[in-house]
């Protein structure tokens, strides 16, 4: 019983520090994948943004919501109306996902979903090298947009359900 205790409240805490780790490292990997997905369409969405092509836009969204975790995706102009909203059961409320997340506060997170503001940057084309005014700042240009993303938890959490069965066995 002297050996056995001690080693067993080692593998315990052993077991326990890896498990949680491990669910720190998903949740770590979906935060990656969540913002590489929300930069991926805010950058190939600016010159659909630009031109108002709407059919464009819907074939970019379409092209997210592929992906088994996205639920919505939500597409804004410059004045954050939004020109593109799509959801993967079709109900939708998004006015809940700009409260959400938006240029103030572009990371949100519950237990259920994970939602992404990312803004669409116009980019600039430099036409020339010559700087005549040194002395004079650029004026900020207006974001054209902005893309919101909700991707659901629900698929990680079965996953942490099954190495929490698994560490059991």
């Amino acid at each position: 019983l002297v050996a056995l205790i001690p080693v067993l409240l080692m593998t315990i805490l052993l077991s326990g520090y890896f498990v949680f780790s491990r669910f720190d490292d998903l949740d770590e990997a979906l935060i990656k994948r969540s913002q590489m997905l929300a930069s991926q369409i805010a950058s190939s969405s600016e010159y659909a943004v630009f031109s108002n092509n709407k059919e464009l836009l819907q074939q970019e969204v379409d092209a997210v919501l592929i992906q088994r975790d996205v639920s919505r995706v939500l597409v804004l102009d410059a004045s954050l109306k939004p020109i593109v909203a799509k959801s993967r059961d079709g109900l939708g409320q998004f006015e809940t996902l700009l409260l959400k997340a938006n240029a103030a506060s572009p990371f949100y997170q519950d237990a259920d979903v994970l939602i992404l503001y990312a803004p669409i940057s116009a980019t600039q084309i430099k036409l020339n090298d010559f700087v005549f005014d040194k002395g004079v700042k650029s004026a900020q240009t207006k974001l054209p947009g902005a893309v919101i993303i909700e991707i659901s938890k629900h698929r990680l959490v079965t996953k942490r359900q099954q190495i929490i069965l698994l560490s059991l066995l």
